[in-house]
This record gives structure tokens, sequence and C-alpha cells, in this order.
């Protein structure tokens, strides 16, 4: 009867063993390179974003003390969704409120807000943006994503951060993550199988290796 009861509950949980194997793998996987390491740290006033199309990049800067953020698309996107809709390289800046050059949809947007931190942000400042021929920051950020060990309802992905100077890396971090569609929680990463393991965020990895000048 409890071996009954045991089969029972192993299917009520979508598989004891096939779970067990999964989260096995992933903390072999973890304990072997995740974590953050920062090799060097550099000062400038904002960096090359290569991950992300804009679609509310100038947050970062209501977040922080950086001046700027670059990034490029090669295609044109829905001008419904985004602000800055044409491709291109950009730079959007910080900067006092002044003349007419604050961007007209990004400023919109910002004065609908009614919490902190957009209402002192707009009081006195706005978001410029700027069209470039390429990347001028002396630094970039970037993600590489890699699936591997797929089968029907499982597979693991590997995610790794890296903010580099063009020459060198300058920091990385690595997170791993287990992906069961056939489990109650379809997916676990790193914190859940090592006690204490540190994940950040991209705005805090970031500021982790680029400090703002002052």
């Amino acid at each position: 009867m409890k071996k009954i009861a045991i089969i029972f509950l192993c299917f009520g949980l979508y598989g004891c063993g096939s779970k067990s194997d999964g989260l096995a793998k992933l903390k072999e996987l973890c304990e072997k390179d995740a974590g953050v390491t920062i090799y060097k740290t550099v000062e400038a006033d904002g960096y090359y974003d290569a991950y992300t199309n804009c679609h509310h990049c100038w947050q970062e800067l209501l977040k922080s003390e950086y001046q700027f953020v670059e990034f490029c698309d090669e295609i044109d996107r829905n001008p419904l969704a985004y602000a800055i809709p044409e491709s291109g390289c950009y730079r959007v800046l910080k900067e006092k409120r002044a003349g007419n050059s604050c961007h007209v949809d990004i400023d919109k947007k910002l004065n609908k807000k009614s919490v902190e931190p957009y209402v002192s942000f707009v009081k006195d400042h706005c978001i410029v943006v700027e069209k470039i021929e390429k990347p001028e920051a002396p630094a970039k950020f970037a993600i590489k994503e890699d699936i591997f060990d797929k089968s029907k309802d499982t597979f693991f992905m590997r995610f790794e951060f890296i903010m580099e100077d063009y020459n060198d890396v300058l920091s990385r971090q690595v997170d791993y993550t287990y992906y069961a569609s056939n489990e109650r929680l379809p997916s676990y990463s790193c914190h859940h199988v090592i006690d204490g393991f540190k994940r950040y965020s991209i705005d805090e990895f970031t500021q982790k290796t680029i400090n703002p000048n002052n």
C-alpha cells in the first residue's frame, strides 16, 4: 500500500526521478562556473547596450547616475510600441530640460507617471535622443544564451551577462536554468540549488562594472 502511495505521489509531482536528475545536473553546472566575476571596473558616463532594442532603455538613466546609453538595431520597429522605431544607432541621454531638445514621445510617457523617480525627474530633466553612426561608449554590455540537452519536455539554458571594453572582458555573470514543462514549477535556476547564490539584475550588473563619473 505504501509503495502504491509513493508511486501515486511521484506521478502527482510529474515524475520524481526526472526532476531529481535534472536538479542534480543543474547543481553540477552551477558549481562549475556560475556566479559573478568582476575583472576590472571603469569610470564612464554611460555604455553601449548591445542586447537591447530600446523598448524602454531610458529607464536605466532614471534609476542610476549614468548620463547616456547607446544602442543599435538593424531593423525598423513598430512605432506603436517603440518611441525610437527607426533602424540605426542612437545615444539616449539624460539632460537638463531646455529648449526643444527633449524627445517628445518619451517625454509624454514620463509625464504620465505619477510616482517616483518620474515625478522628480521630469521637473528639471528630460530624455534626448541623438542618432550616431556607431557606438562610441567605452564599454559594451551583451548577453549570450545557449540552449542544450534538449528533450521533449526539458532543456537547459546557460545565460551569460558580459561587459567588455571591446578588447577585454571587464566582468561576467553566468547562470543556468533547467526548464521542465511537465513540472508544477517549470523552471529552476542556480539560486534554487545553491544556498546564498547571488544573481544580479542587468542594472545591478552594469553598475558593478561601470562607475559613473561624478
